[in-house]
């Protein structure tokens, strides 16, 4: 069990269980404090460890020399403990036997003035050296701590280090540059903590593994390069408190932004953090001086107080798999304007914290844009109505997350074609609320000038976000000039102008048994089709449509014209006999003829004479013609439909009158 204990308290003055105003820095504070296993010997206090050997931590004696006994009660010593020789005036050397394997260090060097006290090991100690005033491993790959920490002004790492040991350089006051050497691989909490004159340093790629609070207080430091990539880092309090910090590399790799990480460090203006890091600590930029900083996607939490006191952030991204944010992490945020919070992040108050202040009320000039429905919209709903004063309350916008609850009409959804683009208008109501494009919502189109269907992309502005499409069509124009060109007994040939930017053409034919229109022909680029093996003297009704064909897609113009029309009527079988001045004509009836016309002329003559004869007729004489002479006689089908008359074919006959 532990005798002692380095207690760190954060000098924040919390009020009401928040955090109250931004410290200059935060300080790390120590105290001795006594166990109820304390043993005696001679002038030494100490205790036994788990393992059975014995751990000396104060010496009350007056010698100038202490010579460490290897042995208390039997056991070996093998610790010196922190402050062993605390406040101790007397002692000016120090001997440390073979059997010691560790001498701590915390705040000052064993607790004794090294500028006047020296300390030399047994050389039998198969742990321990001291080289160059220097603390080192027996076989130097371990460099425990700097004895004249007071004076040294520059040092270089022997090659043979691979460990900087905790504390190793701390309260190194007069330290101005430190070499490093590629072998180091490990570097202990506090390393270089309270080296208040160094102003840069590089610590080598090889440096996988890194303490905390390394450069804590280091308030001349305005330069760190750290390693490209780590495998162990606590990243807490590493640059606590360095005020003069301008530049310094993260590890690509490190997975958190540890507590206090840049805590104060005023004069660093650009930081970039890694995609790899998940996690930002507590007070990790609290009053950092950067103006703009970008969150990376994979961060799920920020913890409390995380951009406390940034006064000159007037840019901050926060990452949409956001979910936790700790109490007043973007408070104080004087310059920025707006921040947007993901829809999953909500705040989350430590024990014993409660909720004293809120989350944003001393951004004064901040708006806060949160997602409908979200935890951080319902947060803000309740602080907002929990407090009747203006200044506590905090301002926020409402995000409708891929416009949610919306309603989009286009005021139009099929265009003819005619060459030019088209670009629809769009009414987009939110309840009562008509959306404003260019203030909500920004609208693009795609294949909007030809053929085939066209797309408008809604795109969400201020209040509003996601995107939002919707389609159109661009068909063909009607097709004009559609007529029956010409007909006979069993065709129809239709025709019509033909259509700008058409592909072809789709002619249908009514059924009048189905009472339903089929296609019978479609056509490419022409403007006439002939309808074959129709029945003479029928009436047919046909329509047509303009098409183009689109990524396998038929469009067709929207209406189509229709016509009625009929094949002629078939050619009448008929006879004609000669009678005393007059012809007798007989027929068969045909199907379909409305009415017959006997026509009748004197051979070798131009003009003929005709007699029309109704439907249900099949016979007629002709009188008062002229005895001896020859008559050429013939009688033709007519069919009238929508007052067009169809006549059928006929043969031409001569009779000689008696």
């Amino acid at each position: 069990m532990k005798k002692k204990v380095l207690s760190c308290a954060v000098a924040l003055a919390l009020v009401g269980g928040a955090f109250g105003v931004l410290p200059e820095r935060a300080d790390f504070d120590t105290a001795i404090t006594a166990s109820a296993e304390d043993l005696v010997y001679g002038d030494y206090t100490y205790h036994v460890l788990d393992d059975g050997t014995v751990e000396i931590y104060s010496y009350s004696g007056s010698l100038s020399k202490v010579t460490i006994p290897s042995q208390i009660a039997g056991k070996n010593v093998t610790k010196i403990g922190a402050y062993s020789f605390y406040d101790n005036e007397y002692v000016k050397s120090i001997v440390i036997p073979s059997t010691v394997r560790e001498i701590e260090k915390s705040g000052i060097c064993i607790g004794v003035d090294t500028s006047r006290t020296t300390m030399t090991i047994d050389s039998a100690n198969p742990y321990l050296v001291i080289k160059d005033n220097v603390l080192y491993s027996k076989d130097m790959t371990k460099l425990i701590y700097i004895l004249n920490m007071d004076s040294v002004k520059s040092f270089i790492v022997p090659s043979t280090v691979k460990t900087i040991g905790a504390s190793a350089f701390e309260y190194c006051r007069a330290l101005t540059s430190v070499t490093i050497p590629s072998g180091v691989t490990t570097i202990e909490d506090s390393a270089f903590a309270s080296c208040e004159s160094l102003t840069s340093i590089t610590i080598p790629d090889t440096a996988t593994t890194l303490g905390t609070r390394l450069f804590n207080d280091c308030d001349n430091l305005k330069t760190a390069t750290l390693p490209k990539k780590i495998v162990s880092a606590d990243s807490s309090w590493w640059f606590n408190g360095c005020q003069k910090l301008t530049s310094v590399n993260i590890p690509q790799n490190l997975t958190s932004i540890g507590q206090g990480m840049f805590y104060g460090c005023t004069n660093l203006i650009k930081i970039t953090v890694p995609d790899t890091v998940t996690s930002i600590g507590s007070m990790a930029f609290m009053g950092v001086g950067v103006s703009s900083l970008i969150i990376p996607k994979n961060v799920k939490s920020i913890d409390s107080a995380a951009f406390y006191g940034c006064s000159k952030l007037t840019s901050i991204t926060l990452p949409d798999g956001l979910e936790k944010i700790g109490i007043q992490a973007f408070n104080r945020l004087t310059k920025l304007k707006t921040i947007t919070i993901p829809k999953k992040a909500k705040v989350v108050v430590e024990e014993g914290q409660g909720d004293f202040y809120g989350e944003f009320y001393e951004s004064t000039n901040l708006t806060v844009r949160c997602f409908a429905g979200s935890p951080m919209e319902t947060y803000l709903k309740n602080w907002n109505n929990n407090h009747s004063d203006a200044a506590w309350k905090t301002k926020y916008q409402v995000i409708h997350p891929d416009f949610k609850g919306c309603t989009f009409t286009a005021d139009k959804a099929v265009f003819g074609y005619t060459g030019k683009a088209k670009a629809p208008t769009v009414t987009i109501k939110d309840g009562s609320y008509t959306l404003k494009q260019g203030t909500d919502y920004t609208l693009s189109y795609k294949n909007n000038k030809n053929i085939g269907t066209g797309t408008i992309t809604v795109t969400g502005k201020g209040n509003y976000t996601g995107t939002k499409t919707l389609s159109f069509t661009i068909i063909p124009s009607n097709v004009g000039g559609f007529k029956a060109a010409s007909t006979s007994a069993s065709a129809v040939k239709l025709s019509w102008n033909k259509v700008n930017g058409a592909g072809g053409y789709i002619v249908y034919q009514y059924n009048t048994s189905t009472k339903k229109w089929v296609r019978i022909a479609k056509t490419g680029n022409v403007n006439t089709y002939t309808v074959k093996s129709l029945k003479a003297g029928t009436t047919y009704k046909y329509a047509i449509k303009a098409y183009k064909t689109v990524s396998g897609k038929d469009y067709t113009s929207a209406k189509y014209p229709t016509i009625t029309t009929s094949t002629k009527p078939a050619k009448v079988s008929f006879k004609a006999t000669a009678a005393s001045k007059a012809v007798k004509f007989s027929w068969s009836k045909v199907a379909g003829a409305t009415n017959y016309i006997v026509y009748y002329r004197v051979k070798g003559t131009s003009s003929w004479k005709s007699v029309k004869v109704a439907n249900n007729v099949t016979s007629r004489t002709i009188s008062g013609l002229v005895k001896g002479k020859t008559y050429e006689v013939t009688v033709k089908a007519v069919r009238t439909v929508n007052k067009v008359n169809y006549n059928g074919a006929y043969d031409v006959k001569t009779v000689k009158v008696k």
